[in-house]
């Protein structure tokens, strides 16, 4: 069933039984999110909220690794592009699969860093400690695989939504495709 929205964003969906749906939203030139097991107990009115915004268009740079020789620390790093940009924010997401992704189900945790133009910065690093590793459940000598992207300029209140209340966020504005890596937990 397909409904568009007022000119306020509110919709009503008729003669919805009892049940449960997933919703999907989107708008060309935005970002889509999908809400997923809605239970719907029939009659009434049930509210759901759901929030798109435009997604960055600037690529991230392909991603390079290191480990700490004496830390064991993880980083994640990348030359940044030499051409001015506004200031960006940029979240790597990590999860012990092929395929990571900025889906919900795919990652385990991931980080954010804001880039400010003034600061002249020409590398975008992202220093994990190995504890941090171990706390999301990985062991040494797994494979921990990266998945990176760029969300347009500052992260606001409609660049994410809590996914099924369960913790997990939706970015909904990123650039696609996202750099990979992978390397091996220390």
């Amino acid at each position: 069933m397909r409904v568009v929205t007022d000119s306020t964003g509110k919709y009503v969906i008729p003669n919805l039984t009892t049940g449960t749906y997933s919703l999907a939203v989107n708008k060309s030139g935005f970002g889509n999110t999908m809400i997923q097991n809605i239970q719907f107990a029939g009659g009434g009115n049930d509210i759901v909220s759901a929030r798109i915004s435009q997604p960055s268009t600037t690529p991230v740079p392909p991603l390079l690794d290191s480990i700490g020789a004496i830390t064991g620390n993880v980083t994640i790093y990348t030359t940044l592009p030499s051409a001015s940009f506004q200031s960006r924010t940029f979240i790597i997401y990590l999860g012990n699969m092929p395929g990571v992704s900025a889906n919900p189900a795919t990652y385990l945790t991931f980080y954010t860093k804001v880039v400010n133009p003034g600061n002249n910065a020409t590398k975008l690093a992202f220093v994990i400690p190995k504890t941090d590793l171990y706390n999301q459940g990985f062991t040494t000598g797994q494979t921990l695989y990266v998945a990176s992207y760029g969300v347009g300029a500052q992260l606001t209140a409609s660049s994410f939504i809590d996914y099924n209340n369960e913790g997990r966020t939706v970015f909904t504005a990123l650039s696609m495709p996202p750099a990979t890596t992978s390397l091996i937990v220390p």
